[in-house]
């Protein structure tokens, strides 16, 4: 099965972030027959996607084009493989996005960050941008960025109703690490960020 993403560029960006490709993949999975209440359990991405890009499901054979391969979750307990791939055509819209003013407001207590509800995003931008503004200011990288590599989920991510918490679990100091997510006191996964050059 093969599904067409309408993707967007975010703020200034040139590339497509991960959050909205994120929730293109967990929207077109609710929108399938038995897909209510399906959520992606894993996202790893191979490398950045400039254009917009293809759902492949059960189809993810090696291919260049491959920008994040992952696992969908249904709620009657099956698992189903998927793939995203670029295409050749770019986004011809473009949303504001500003990053910066979410995390201003962030508490920080050694190797966590927080920030407490209402907060006017989804809550995989907040994973983010949460995890991102944590490891700058854990260790700047001398070269490149910190950015979003990896998620895995043990339930679909919910709304924040009180308050999110990453926290720093492992790390290589300016290439990778790994982090805890819990919001509103339950730990529903981590996310790991790596040092990559958009």
């Amino acid at each position: 099965m093969k599904i067409q993403l309408g993707l967007t560029y975010k703020g200034e960006r040139h590339y497509i972030h991960g959050s909205d490709l994120f929730n293109a993949v967990q929207f077109a999975a609710q929108g399938m027959p038995g897909g209510e209440g399906a959520y992606i359990s894993r996202l790893g991405f191979n490398h950045f996607a400039y254009h917009q890009c293809e759902l492949y499901l059960d189809e993810c054979v090696g291919s260049n084009s491959t920008v994040a391969e992952g696992e969908l979750k249904f709620s009657d307990g099956t698992d189903k493989r998927f793939c995203l791939r670029e295409g050749t055509r770019k986004p011809t819209a473009r949303n504001p996005y500003d990053e910066d003013s979410m995390v201003t407001v962030a508490a920080y207590s050694g190797q966590s960050a927080t920030l407490q509800a209402p907060i006017n995003y989804t809550t995989i931008e907040v994973v983010i941008a949460l995890t991102k503004v944590l490891n700058y200011r854990l260790a700047t990288p001398k070269q490149g960025k910190w950015v979003f590599g990896k998620i895995e989920l043990s339930q679909s991510l919910p709304e924040i109703r009180k308050f999110i918490t990453v926290t720093r679990t492992k790390a290589i100091p300016g290439r990778f690490s790994v982090n805890q997510i819990d919001i509103d006191g339950g730990i529903v996964g981590s996310v790991q960020f790596i040092v990559g050059t958009p």
